[in-house]
């Protein structure tokens, strides 16, 4: 087994696998002439992990950076090496042995010479193939151009001949730049160049077009192809070329084409410069055509000299070339030898520096000093290599090696061999396993849970990131991409406009704005922009921006020709009203003139002024020199200002005008302001310039648009056919600029998604990298961030990635910092989970490593929402639903939905579990579709008789076992259903409530063991859980015990007088021997766990606080050298006060808050009762009251219009409105009554910087502030409603009723006035010293007590009042204000009745009488009293919120919440909560004894029975008839209307708010308002019904839960009361009874720190606490939407200290 050891590390002892290797923390101590062997000896041992002790130091300020950089470029060099080694085929040579002997100073001189050699080798050869290459082109243009020539020579000789045979001959078409006639005057002829070289062959015709273009044709050129693929001189590549000839004239020519060649890549080459010259004599001497065929011929041969020297050149070169590359290989052959052991000595020497850079640096002592972990074996190992270490390096002090305590987790370490290694690789790759057990309870402090990863959140880590400066922008995008880093803001003191990006900011913001503009413009024409699918944009920002501005520039000077084309148009359209109506004015005021001039001749007498053209009547006997000239205007004013401007015409002229007004039908666009208004045409007629003048001053006020008219009737006609002519001119003009605006809204829409993407994405890394802190003196930015730890590999990566694709020279530096900072909470999830995460974090955002609520919310939520919603027919429907979302999920992730269905499949897996749950419990309750069916067995029972649809239990006969599973079926229909399934639902309810408070409470131990909190464990988490199960445990242990014996005990009677007769005997309600004993053993422990848990955890935490920070203080010096103690920890900042004041008040108020939460949220359990009770009633109404009348009626018709209204209601009211409910109070149950016991929640999310969140940035309208003005005695009630939210600008503010209702409401709860005098006198102590005590600094609970000094001295007053009311002084009754009307029948008046009284007086004037108290009746009537109250009060204040919203609703002008909000409000309330308090006042006038509670349940289930003894006034079922069905009216009042209202209110409000086709109609010629398109927002149909129908339901819910919730009026006073009688006649009185004197003392003093510790204390916080929410949610959720922010303005009364 030798060999096999020697795999994993052949020296060491036999293995261990099933435990990790025992692990300590080391500390090294090395003198600094031994550290670098030391460092070397340790790294080939491997056995020791150093830790970083200069994390708090930056790679560049650390003791061997400029080794490590010195390294790093020799790593550089030998990079360079393997890259042209790898080029040149060459492998290194590879070494054996490790252990190099090579000095680090010769391998970095040697590697800088070759280094240098090879750099100027590559230099040479890349200039030798330079040369060759151009030869070869050259080469080729020799060819190709000598053919040219040839050709040309041929054509020339054919010519010739042809010339000497016929004497004549035209110029040939082929040579027309060669051929030259002899006629031809030789100083005219042009003078010739040429030009040849090569261009590439995809450019060659764009580069023979521009040679054209920009010669204007004087040219001739001819190409040739190469066939074959040639090397480009300049970029090394090969390429496709052709030769081309340019013939040119001028130097002008020659220029330009020489540029050309340049722009297009084109290489030169001269061709036969002396032959070149032979061409220009051809051309200036007038040579024979013999003579020209001559010199053709010597210049071919010339040509073919050239090319044979161009050859030879070739060969030599290519030689040249083949020798260099030999050179070279053999140099690389040479460095290919010792390049691993020069890498392998770099590469280590580098790690020894990084090493040596993480030890700590002792100046004075010279030394390092190092700490790791190491195995335990390894320690002789370790010391064996220090002590050759320091012999080796001749030092004359050895290193000190020591191992250190610490709590800090070791590192994981199994040593493996070669056999095992693959195994344990295997095991690794699924995780490192740990020292101990302690992190699978969920992190380092040991926690109890189960190992999930949801349990704790990840573990953090604050990480600092170190960029370059040059690789920062890519750097964050890749950060962005990965969205694992939440950066820290490291430049929170300065402004955005000092920070280093802003100008980048701004940049992106003006583009975004770009953006944001062209999206309201194409939503305007309705063109919907192109989806983009990708992440990625490869898109430069520069062209984005300098696209963006063309196009912006464009769509701005389209609109802006469109505005002014629809403008005239508009104006043309008024300009033909009033031509028309003016025109009818004239026509009929000359008939009318005419009628009597016709008249006046026939009769030659004078006639009186016709009525219908006063104005326009000229009489003949006037003297034509008195006659006075009338001027009119023509115009159009707003109807609605038309009276008005009538009005203030006469009198601003004095009645010296007359005016016609016609009216015009249909509504016109406005020009000025391109909205649709009602205008009529005015004339007004004048006299005069300053009538005039005041006429166009008046018209200007009015808005009045004025256009001319002639009074001429051709004139007219001329006017109206040119405005008719250029409104269809206009009309065609206007459709065409539309047409054009719209393709270019498309061609921007094809691109906006990249564009937006791109913009968003590098605003985003713009503000992030503003985040970053810049030092300038080493050119890099330093950051900051938090990071799950297991992220870090994957950062680190990107890290490398971004410095390698940005070409930077310097890596990112990734390093882990310490702090005692709380970091933020993050949950990995899944699809699956997520949507349970986002519902616990909509309560709050867990702690740090808090236990995480989701571990059980995955199954209690969606159990107690079925446990609402049992009936397995609606959750097979809700399943079918939600598989749909779950099979589809891949496509409609990628889709863009609408709200509601996003918010629907984001929730899909929540709702797929609620469904499956629900047909699991719709199993248990036998209901599908509220239809039983015997599933699993035929029913137990059978019917006694034929009455079986009457039957009872009583009728029923058992003939079979018990139903196997769920309600036998045999229950539905009977009369015993409701009760039977209403004491099962209810007792099932308190069982799960209380179950699930055990395990919240269990939580909290769970939490209270991981964070090592014994003070927690043991007065916290110990007196709740028996707090809890002393009562409520032991309320569901009998109702078990009830069910299991099947007796008939009162369950309500056991718990009510176990705590007030707790001795008595309990009778027939015995369920279990020694159950009284029982009783009072819980009732003792449930009594002593409330002090339990108030007093001791204060002096506790005091005690350890002390303890911890004992000594951390300067003190006068003892004698004795302990006291000499000096700060720790830097200072005494990290020093906290402790208020002992403020967390004995924090316990009080958790205490107080648990005890009476236990009773509550018990009580509040009981609404999985009513919600299934009511979902199961509510679906059999469906059935038997639609389907089954239906089917009764025999009718076809009937039957399918039944079948669809019980489709239509099942899915409207059953699968919808009653998801939605269930799904709120089983939110409301995990929020309040599980979640409170344990989940604090005050943590912060994780938000890292990723690019999968960017959202769009819209512009949106700035609400202003709130500001009242409030005064000492208001500022305190404002601040209560300020806590629940801020009101909206000119919101109504509950501020004003609160003054009363808030005092008034604590005082029902308080009302004891010796207890109110008792709070007015500390209360007056506060306000008659107030300006004294409000410069001096106050603690904590005085500074609030004195800051509401106001609230609580009205809180006394009203408790004085309610006292008074209840006749109780310290619980005991005073006959105030008369005596008592009652006077006792017998002697035993103390244990009397009303029956045992005889009233002898009036009634007691004010308030109650004090005979009821210390008689037997007291108890059922001030219950009955005080819970009637209760109801009244609520309703009243209900009534009061919905009207505060009929106020805002009057006061915003808003007629849609007024008709469709406060009106079906006010009258379902009232209808029936309403109604219930007119019957108690009914009930207390006439003292009936009819039993409401069976009024108003059997006026819902059966309202059509007689109410028999319980009817109160005449007709009244009549009158319950009406009012349930207004009730019922209202809901879908509520709902419908007002979302198809606002949707026709917005239509209206945007109509021709767009761009849009011309129709034939005028009323489409609509223009934008308001100066643009800001104001034009989307209307969410979708959003607003599903907004509106949370609203209704929870109204409609609200109704019945917040009447129910002023029951805790009746409660808290009936418990206060309680109280102080007890502590009175169970303390005083008692003690006083005892006739001595200590004993009456010590009776007096527990009286008074009982009455100010409980009833003065406690009691008033909980009844501020109550009335707090009755206010907050009962109250104000009626109408105030508390949105707003409050106004903060500048003032230096604010100023505070600005301590360090």
């Amino acid at each position: 087994m030798a060999d096999i050891r020697g795999g994993g590390g052949g020296f060491c002892p036999p293995m261990d696998l099933m435990r990790s290797e025992p692990m300590q923390l080391v500390q090294v101590i090395v003198p600094m002439e031994s550290a670098h062997l030391t460092v070397s000896y340790l790294g080939d041992l491997g056995l020791v992990q150093f830790k970083d002790l200069n994390a708090e130091k930056s790679p560049f300020q650390r003791t061997y950076a400029t080794q490590i950089k010195r390294c790093g470029e020799m790593a550089r060099k030998i990079r360079f090496f393997k890259d042209q080694m790898s080029k040149a085929g060459v492998s290194p040579r590879v070494i054996l042995d490790k252990d190099i002997d090579i000095d680090l100073d010769d391998v970095e001189v040697k590697l800088g010479e070759l280094e240098a050699e090879l750099v100027e080798i590559n230099a040479n050869n890349d200039k030798l193939q330079r040369s060759y290459n151009e030869l070869v082109e050259y080469k080729l243009v020799l060819e190709k151009a000598g053919e040219f020539f040839a050709s040309a020579h041929r054509i020339a000789t054919a010519q010739q001949s042809e010339i000497e045979s016929q004497q004549v001959g035209e110029d040939v078409l082929e040579t027309p730049l060669l051929q030259e006639e002899k006629s031809v005057d030789p100083t005219k002829q042009v003078k010739l160049g040429f030009l040849t070289g090569l261009v590439p062959r995809e450019k060659s015709m764009v580069f023979e077009r521009i040679l054209f273009r920009a010669t204007r044709g004087n040219i001739f050129i001819r190409q040739s192809v190469i066939e074959e693929s040639v090397v480009d001189p300049n970029s090394g590549e090969k390429a496709e070329k052709n030769v081309f000839v340019v013939f040119y004239s001028g130097e002008r020519a020659k220029s330009k084409i020489l540029k050309i060649c340049e722009a297009f890549g084109a290489n030169r080459y001269p061709f036969s410069e002396e032959l070149g010259r032979q061409a220009q004599m051809m051309s200036e001497v007038g040579v024979n055509r013999s003579q020209r065929v001559y010199l053709l011929r010597m210049r071919n041969s010339y040509t073919v000299s050239i090319q044979g020297r161009v050859s030879g050149r070739l060969a030599e070169l290519k030689t040249t070339i083949s020798a260099g590359l030999d050179h070279r290989k053999i140099l690389l052959e040479t460095i290919g030898d010792k390049f691993e052991q020069w890498n392998l000595k770099v590469r280590k020497e580098k790690a020894i520096y990084h090493t040596l850079n993480m030890l700590s640096l002792d100046v004075t002592k010279k030394c390092l000093v190092g700490e790791g972990w190491s195995p335990l074996f390894a320690a002789p190992e370790i010391q064996e290599a220090l002590q050759r270490a320091a012999v080796d390096s001749n030092s004359q002090v050895g290193s000190i090696f020591q191992v250190l305590r610490t709590k800090e987790m070791p590192p994981t370490f199994f040593r493996t061999n070669k056999f095992t290694t693959a195994f344990q690789e295997i095991v690794d790759a699924y995780g490192s396993s740990d020292l101990d057990m302690a992190e699978i309870g969920g992190g380092g402090g040991g926690g109890c849970c189960p190992p999930m990863d949801l349990m704790r959140s990840e573990p953090m880590q604050l990480v600092q990131v170190i960029v370059p400066m040059e690789s920062a922008h890519l750097t964050v995008s890749y950060l962005g991409d990965l969205g694992l880093v939440q950066f820290k803001d490291l430049n929170s003191d300065k402004s955005p406009f000092q920070r280093t990006y802003a100008a980048q900011i701004k940049r992106c913001g003006e583009m975004a704005r770009k953006l944001r503009f062209f999206k309201d413009q194409m939503s305007k024409a309705g063109v919907s922009p192109k989806e983009f699918l990708g992440n990625d944009v490869d898109i430069d920002l520069d062209d984005v921006e300098v696209k963006l501005g063309e196009l912006e520039a464009e769509l701005s000077e389209i609109n802006a020709n469109n505005d002014k084309l629809q403008r005239s148009y508009n104006e043309l359209m008024e300009y033909k009203l009033v031509l028309e109506k003016a025109g009818e004015f004239f026509a009929s005021a000359h008939r009318s003139a005419t009628a009597q001039q016709s008249e006046i001749e026939s009769q030659q007498q004078v006639g009186e002024d016709a009525l219908e053209a006063p104005l326009l009547q000229e009489e003949k006997s006037v003297d034509p020199t008195k006659q006075v000239k009338l001027g009119f205007l023509t115009g159009l004013v707003p109807r609605e200002k038309s009276m008005v401007f009538e009005r203030i015409l006469f009198r601003a002229t004095r009645g010296n005008i007359f005016i016609r007004q016609s009216v015009i039908e249909e509504s016109v666009v406005d020009p000025n302001s391109g909205e649709k208004a009602e205008k009529n045409v005015f004339v007004v007629f004048y006299s005069g310039e300053r009538a005039k003048s005041k006429i166009l001053k008046i018209c200007e006020a009015f808005g009045a648009n004025r256009y001319p008219f002639s009074e001429d009737l051709s004139k007219q006609a001329q006017m109206m056919t040119e405005v008719t002519g250029r409104l269809a001119e206009l009309k065609t003009t206007i459709s065409a600029g539309l047409d054009h605006r719209k393709i270019l809204l498309e061609t921007i829409g094809d691109k906006f998604e990249q564009w937006n993407l791109k913009v968003r994405k590098e605003k985003a890394i713009y503000h992030t990298l503003n985040m970053l802190s810049l030092d300038v003196t080493k050119k890099c930015l330093v950051g900051e961030g938090w990071s799950p730890v297991f992220a870090t590999p994957e950062i680190q990566k990107a890290l490398q990635r971004a410095a390698v694709d940005s070409n930077s020279q310097v890596g990112s530096i990734f390093q882990v910092l310490r702090t005692k900072e709380m970091p933020p909470t993050f949950f990995r999830t899944n699809k699956f989970t997520t949507a349970f995460q986002e519902i616990v974090d909509a309560y709050g955002v867990a702690k740090y490593q808090e236990a995480n609520p989701t571990v059980f919310t995955i199954v209690t939520f969606p159990f107690l929402f079925a446990v609402m919603f049992g009936d397995w027919g609606h959750g097979i429907c809700l399943l079918i639903a939600t598989m749909y979302l779950v099979l589809r999920e891949k496509k409609l992730s990628s889709q863009k939905l609408g709200d509601i269905m996003e918010m629907a499949f984001g929730g899909r897996y929540v709702i797929l579990m609620m469904s499956l749950f629900s047909i699991y419990t719709g199993l248990i309750y036998n209901e599908f579709f509220s239809i039983p069916f015997p599933l699993f067995a035929p029913s137990a029972y059978e019917c006694r008789d034929a009455s079986c649809s009457e039957a009872t239990t009583i009728g029923l006969i058992k003939t079979r076992d018990t139903y196997p599973f769920g309600v036998d079926p045999v229950w539905h229909g009977t009369r015993s259903e409701l009760p039977f399934l209403n004491s099962l639902k209810m007792k099932m309810s308190i069982l799960l409530g209380v179950a699930q408070m055990n395990l919240g409470i269990i939580m909290s131990f769970c939490n209270a063991k991981f964070f090592k909190s014994a003070v927690n464990i043991w007065f916290q988490f110990v007196p709740q859980m028996i707090f809890l199960n002393c009562l409520f445990g032991y309320l569901s242990a009998l109702i078990i015990i009830k069910w299991c014996t099947g007796s008939q005990a009162d369950l309500y009677h056991v718990m009510i007088y176990m705590f007030l007769s707790p001795m008595e005997d309990l009778g027939e309600n015995q369920l279990f021997p020694y159950q009284k004993t029982v009783q009072l053993t819980f009732l003792f422990l449930a009594l002593i766990s409330v002090p339990w848990m108030l007093l001791p955890k204060p002096f506790i935490l005091k005690k350890q606080h002390e303890a911890r920070h004992q000594g951390q203080s300067y003190a006068q010096l003892g004698e004795t050298d302990e006291s000499l103690q000096v700060e720790t920890n830097g200072g005494a900042h990290g020093h906290e006060e402790f208020e002992f004041s403020e967390i004995f008040v924090h316990q009080l108020i958790h205490t107080i808050e648990f005890v009476l939460g236990a009773v509550s949220n018990t009580a509040s359990y009981l609404r999985l009762w009513a919600l299934s009770l009511a979902h199961s009633e509510l679906s059999s109404v469906f059935y038997e009251k639609v389907l089954l009348m239906a089917w009764g009626f025999n009718n076809f018709l009937i039957l399918i219009v039944g079948i669809l209204v019980f489709i239509f209601a099942t899915v409207g009211v059953l699968l919808v409105m009653e998801t939605l409910s269930a799904f709120l109070h089983a939110l409301r149950l995990h929020w309040v009554e599980y979640q409170n016991k344990f989940y604090e929640g005050d943590g912060y999310k994780f938000a890292p910087f990723t690019f999968t969140l960017l959202g769009n940035e819209d512009e949106t309208k700035e609400m202003p502030p709130t500001f009242f003005r409030t005064n000492k005695f208001t500022t305190a009630f404002q601040e209560i409603v300020d806590a629940y939210g801020v009101a909206k600008y000119q919101e109504a503010n509950p501020t004003v009723f609160t003054i009363v209702t808030f005092p008034f409401l604590f005082a029902v709860m308080f009302g004891d006035w010796g207890h109110g005098i008792c709070l007015l006198l500390a209360t007056m102590y506060l306000i008659l010293r107030e300006k004294k005590l409000s410069s001096q600094k106050l603690g904590d609970i005085m500074e609030m007590a004195f800051g509401g000094r106001y609230v609580i001295f009205m809180m006394s007053l009203f408790s004085i009042y309610t006292g008074l009311i209840y006749n109780e002084f310290f619980s005991i009754p005073y006959p105030l204000f008369s005596p008592s009307a009652y006077e006792c029948r017998d002697a035993s008046c103390s244990e009397a009745t009303t029956i045992g009284l005889i009233k002898t007086r009036d009634t007691y004037p004010f308030g109650v009488d004090p005979v009821w108290h210390g008689t037997r009746s007291e108890l059922p009537f001030l219950n009955s009293l005080k819970m009637k109250m209760s109801i009244l009060l609520g309703v009243a204040q209900m009534n009061l919120g919905i009207i505060m919203s009929f106020c805002n609703a009057k006061f915003f002008k808003s007629a849609v919440n007024v008709w469709f909000q406060f009106v079906p409000q006010m009258i379902f309330l009232n209808c029936l909560f309403g109604y219930l308090s007119v019957l108690i006042i009914i009930k207390w006038c006439t003292g009936s004894q009819a039993d409401l509670y069976h009024v108003m349940i059997y006026m819902f289930l059966s309202p059509m029975d007689d109410l028999g003894e319980n009817q109160l006034f005449p007709n009244q079922k009549t009158v319950q008839l009406t009012f349930l069905f207004l009730a019922l009216v209202s809901v879908p009042w509520m709902l419908l209307p007002k979302p198809f209202i606002l949707k026709k209110q917005h239509e209206a409000r945007h109509q021709g708010q767009s761009y849009a086709q011309l129709d034939e109609t005028d009323e489409s010629l609509q223009v934008e308002t308001n100066g643009g398109s800001h104001g034009h927002e989307e209307f969410e149909f979708s959003e607003i019904f599903v907004h509106q129908l949370i609203h209704t339901i929870e109204f409609v819910l609200g109704a019945v839960s917040n009447t129910a919730s002023y029951l805790r009026l009746w409660a808290l006073s009936l418990a206060h009361s309680e109280l102080s009688s007890v502590f009175y006649e169970k303390v005083l009185l008692m003690a006083w009874g005892f006739n001595n004197i200590f004993i009456l003392i010590v009776g007096i003093l527990v009286f008074i720190f009982a009455t100010v510790g409980v009833l003065l204390v406690m009691e008033t916080l909980s009844a501020f606490l109550h009335a707090l929410r009755l206010h907050w949610v009962e109250y104000q959720n009626k109408f105030y939407e508390g949105d707003g922010y409050k106004f903060a303005p500048f003032t230096f009364t604010l100023v505070g200290n600005e301590d360090e």
